[in-house]
This record gives C-alpha cells, sequence and structure tokens, in this order.
C-alpha cells in the first residue's frame, strides 16, 4: 500500500480562503459532549458524555466530529464511536456547502478542513501538518474507474491512521457528510450503489 504525502503548504489555489483554527475543534471542559454511534449501519445519537477534565481527558478511541457552516461557523462539535482508533483527520465538503470533520486532534482536523478549503471542496485526509490524501470536487474525474481510484487513495490513507478499522470505514464518514445537518441516514441522491461517489467509496 503507498500513500503519497505533502505538506499543506504545497496546495495551490487561485485565492486567499479563510483559515481554520485548531481552537475551533477545542471540547468544553465541564460540558456534556453530544455522542453519535457508528457501529450500526446507521448514524445513532447517543446520551451526551459526561466531561469533568480537559480535552486529553476523553476516552480511548472516541473520535471527534465537527460540522461546520459554509461561513466557517461551527454548528456543532461531538464525540463519534464505532470508527476505530484515529491518529488523523478527515474532512469532506456536503451538500449545503459546509464541511465535515472528523478526527482524534484539533491540529490534524484543522490542516484537513484547510485543505478542502484551499481545494475548493473536496475529501481530504491528514496528519499532523501532511496531507497524505485528496481529491478536488473541481477535478474529479467523469470515468468509473478513475473515480475509484481517486476513492482509493482516501480509503488508504485512512487504512494507515485508523486502527481497528471497521468495515466501509469511508463509506460511513461520506453518508453522514453527505447528509444535511437536520437528519441522520444516508444523503438524499445518493444511494449505496450504483456509480455514485458512495459506490465508490468502499
Amino acid at each position: 500500500m503507498h500513500v503519497y504525502r505533502f505538506r499543506s503548504q504545497g496546495i495551490k489555489t487561485p485565492a486567499a480562503p479563510r483559515c481554520i483554527d485548531e481552537s475551533l475543534f477545542a471540547v468544553q471542559s465541564g460540558r456534556p459532549l453530544s455522542m453519535i454511534d457508528f457501529s450500526g449501519p446507521r448514524a445513532v445519537r447517543r446520551d451526551a458524555l459526561a466531561l469533568s477534565g480537559t480535552r486529553a481527558a476523553l476516552p480511548e478511541g472516541l473520535t471527534l466530529m465537527a460540522r461546520i457552516a459554509a461561513d466557517g461557523t461551527l454548528l456543532e462539535l461531538c464525540g463519534a464511536s464505532g470508527l476505530g482508533r484515529w491518529r488523523g483527520a478527515f474532512a469532506a465538503t456536503g451538500n449545503d456547502g459546509g464541511m465535515t470533520v472528523f478526527g482524534n486532534r484539533g491540529q490534524d482536523m484543522a490542516v484537513a478542513a484547510n485543505a478542502v478549503l484551499k481545494a475548493g471542496g473536496g475529501l481530504a485526509v491528514a496528519e499532523g501538518e501532511w496531507i497524505n490524501a485528496l481529491i478536488r470536487l473541481s477535478e474529479l474525474p467523469d470515468y468509473p474507474g478513475e473515480i475509484e481510484r481517486e476513492f482509493a487513495s482516501v480509503r488508504n490513507a485512512l487504512a494507515v491512521l485508523v486502527d481497528r478499522k471497521p468495515p466501509f470505514l469511508l463509506k460511513k464518514l461520506l453518508d453522514y457528510a453527505l447528509t444535511p445537518a437536520t437528519t441522520i441516514g444516508p444523503a438524499p441522491g445518493f444511494s449505496n450503489d450504483g456509480d455514485g461517489p458512495l459506490a465508490a467509496a468502499e
């Protein structure tokens, strides 16, 4: 398995986009953290997790999930279970122009989110200051075989950074990222089979 990595500063962009800071993903001490369980075929909301300490006190194996509006406003920050143990982050733009970011550390999540912003939308996998995989929506190929290769690069990057990876991890992440913030389940307009992005995801 080969993963080609490059530093986030190496992404070329025609304009200077806004920058998302890692502080956006900081968990507030003493506040209950909403929870979403991804262990089943659909994401399910669970009881909030009571936190008495800092970010470091989060249970081992818990992933953070952030929804960010198109203007950069944080809409939601949750804990996510059932996604394995992460050492990096994944970011994807949604149908509403916003973004969903999964990760274990604020730095990783910010790098992945900013990579997607600089690319003009798409998917990114990051670890530290490195971008391990990137799909630019503006450059997504028209042929199914090429699309599958693009998604394979993201899938391989996740496989390197996620221990105890559950089946169909990339598809679960995309299902949720493409779903409007008011619902949980597969995104409208994207089926679990066929030639769409979700079919290429796994």
